[in-house]
């Protein structure tokens, strides 16, 4: 016997329930969320099936300095990044990509798929403004991935690199996309290139306005640089031609002004 009529069925999926909780906790004024769920789904693909996932959810302020006076916003690539972060201490690689058929309830321009190994286990991203509006929600952001490709997986050898002992260099860039391509696609490809001496990417805005055209979008990334020995400016800049004239090739993309 189910414990309440709500729970009479089988649940297909885990974050249908943690926005159902997200719900309940807006409604009364609690906005700051960081929940997850392991639990057991069902489903049917000619037989029936059981099987083990993760769920996440996250809204409002993540993290708060008070006495500094800051607080860390939940959105998509926090979100993203709690993952790679997870994924790092499995000792895994998953990329991710925009998804191959769009998700009803998810924001079609903040969404990804988890691709390992070949294989999609799962989805990020933020709820689609016109759900989120119906239900009452603000800014809230999902995950669900699957268990069994992960934690059944063969552990790979840690790698260590040589530690740099001459100080990184930083680059802001601000370029100019179609309004439709995911950020995701730009950052992997970004991660994919070679001989770039790139070690850390970070979108820290994106904007859409007057500036530019209503079909466009511009992503600013800082971009670090890293290398064994000390960077000229003549290298880094040289790296950083190649990188914009990549981006060009690939996605029409335009150095903003």
């Amino acid at each position: 016997m189910p414990i309440t009529q709500d729970h009479k069925f089988l649940r297909r999926a885990l974050v249908p329930g943690l926005v159902a909780n997200a719900k309940y906790s807006h409604s009364r004024k609690l906005k700051d969320l960081a929940l997850f769920e392991i639990g057991n789904v069902f489903y049917r693909d000619g037989d029936y099936h059981e099987e083990e996932r993760l769920g996440l959810l996250i809204s409002g302020k993540f993290s708060e300095t008070s006495w500094r006076g800051e607080s860390e916003k939940a959105d998509f690539y926090l979100l993203k990044g709690i993952l790679e972060t997870l994924f790092a201490k499995l000792g895994i690689k998953v990329s991710f990509r925009s998804p191959d058929k769009p998700l009803k309830e998810l924001h079609p321009g903040k969404t990804a798929e988890m691709i390992y190994e070949g294989e999609t286990i799962g989805y990020l991203g933020a709820l689609h403004p016109e759900f989120a509006e119906a239900e009452d929600l603000d800014e809230v952001y999902v995950s669900e991935l699957r268990l069994a490709p992960i934690l059944g997986r063969t552990a790979q050898p840690v790698k260590f690199e040589e530690y740099s002992k001459v100080p990184s260099v930083e680059r802001d860039i601000a370029i100019v996309v179609p309004k439709d391509l995911p950020v995701g696609d730009v950052i992997s490809e970004l991660e994919n290139l070679k001989n770039t001496l790139l070690s850390k990417i970070t979108v820290f805005d994106i904007y859409t306005g007057e500036k530019i055209g209503s079909e466009e979008k511009s992503i600013a990334i800082n971009l670090e640089f890293s290398a064994t020995q000390t960077l000229s400016d003549e290298l880094v800049n040289q790296k950083l031609k190649m990188i914009l004239k990549h981006l060009k090739e690939k996605f029409n993309a335009s150095l903003r002004g």
